[in-house]
């Protein structure tokens, strides 16, 4: 297999090798079933990996041939996966699982010439996503009428309901779903859902991700959603939040905003291309350092010895923990697919994103040792190793 940018080849090379693997990606696995906690969220994970690798490689794969042949048949008959929602109710899973499939459709509509690809997602798009203009207003968006606040563990449950709304652990996810929507409206949809799209930019733009304790993975994917509905001042406001309050001393995150828990590759990927992004709109150089900064440090060692990708401790400062330890060995079910992203989106970037040795010139925490953008750290036999050659071990970086 041959990768378009040669030093990308082993890492996204075992990725692809991951993702084709038959324990959790035969798709018998990735279709979930109609009770299904986040329906679309596997499937349209595993849909826009293989198609942003697809990509990179610049080879059809087979087995996203097939997943667009078998994806028809698991749609319920409005046309989108998982329960129909009656009038006056929403889900936030199932809307958030959505905007993944979404972008999904998307991403596959470039590298394949199916088509009824765009035709499932305009049904998507009119069925489910539509009606949730009638929701908006008694959405809880902020801490005084939120009723959850706290819990979840690594992948979100339905809290419970209010105002019509099954709401997530993951707080806040219906911002995934509205990037999804944004993409696929502008690209199949001809901008028909614009109003819906510029009432959740507005709700974004009054949120209090701090008070509210926002998942930041959906925080960074909202802030994505932004910029897409070319809002450059909410998003660079929400990236320098993030980078204050949710970033870790390695430039990962926490899982939720006052709640370092664990890290998620999902929202390295985010704050990965949303950087990136940054960066592209603007020509500001901290944006390209703060993703160097991310893509060495947080991105490379979150990948695993078996290519997926995993979740560790989160480090703020040398006082709190020095070691970088595994919370959880892979998350298959969502970050090893998301890292697929991040991969494609760094084929096409700036090529001093990869570039390791170079400086840079936005603040790094105190007791860091840095080789250019590389945190330099103890692995497990007490050798100084750049942190990217990390692949699940604990390796120190205060020493």
């Amino acid at each position: 297999m041959t990768y378009c940018i040669p030093s990308l080849l082993p890492q996204a090379a075992a990725l692809h090798r991951r993702l084709h693997q038959p324990d959790h990606y035969s798709l018998e696995t990735v279709f979930q079933s109609a009770e299904y906690s986040w329906p679309g969220d596997y499937e349209g994970r595993y849909l826009l990996a293989l198609s942003r690798l697809q990509e990179i490689t610049g080879e059809p794969d087979a087995v996203l041939s097939e997943f667009l042949d078998r994806l028809p048949s698991h749609l319920n008959a409005q046309g989108y996966l998982g329960a129909v929602q009656a009038a006056g109710h929403w889900d936030e899973q199932q809307l958030s699982g959505h905007g993944w499939l979404l972008r999904g459709l998307v991403a596959a509509a470039r590298v394949t010439e199916r088509p009824e690809v765009p035709e499932i997602a305009r049904r998507i798009l009119r069925n489910l996503a539509a009606p949730v203009a009638e929701g908006l207003d008694s959405y809880p968006w902020t801490a005084e009428t939120r009723q959850l606040t706290d819990g979840g563990g690594v992948s979100g449950t339905i809290a419970g309901e209010q105002n019509g709304w099954a709401l997530s652990t993951d707080i806040g996810c219906i911002f995934i779903f509205a990037d999804g929507l944004a993409e696929a409206d502008n690209c199949f949809n001809q901008d028909a859902l614009r109003a819906l799209r510029q009432r959740l930019l507005e709700k974004y733009r009054a949120l209090d991700p701090l008070a509210v304790k926002m998942q930041t993975h959906a925080y960074l994917t909202g802030a994505r959603f932004a910029l897409r509905e070319g809002d450059l001042e909410t998003a660079e406001r929400a990236a320098k939040c993030y980078r204050d309050h949710g970033m870790t001393d390695n430039f990962a995150n926490d899982n939720w905003f006052g709640r370092p828990e664990w890290t998620e590759p999902c929202a390295v990927v985010d704050s990965l291309l949303l950087h990136l992004a940054l960066h592209g709109a603007t020509g500001k150089p901290e944006y390209l350092d703060y993703a160097r900064l991310i893509w060495f440090n947080a991105f490379l060692p979150a990948q695993r010895a078996n290519g997926g990708f995993g979740c560790d401790c989160c480090l703020h400062g040398a006082d709190a923990g020095t070691t970088l330890e595994v919370k959880i060995p892979e998350a298959f079910f969502c970050c090893s697919m998301r890292a697929a992203e991040g991969f494609a989106e760094a084929a096409k970037a700036p090529a001093e994103l990869l570039d390791s040795e170079a400086p840079v010139r936005v603040p790094v925490g105190a007791g860091l040792h840095l080789r250019g953008a590389q945190i330099l750290a103890k692995d497990t036999a007490g050798v100084v190793r750049p942190l990217a050659e990390r692949r699940g071990e604990p390796w120190n970086i205060y020493w």
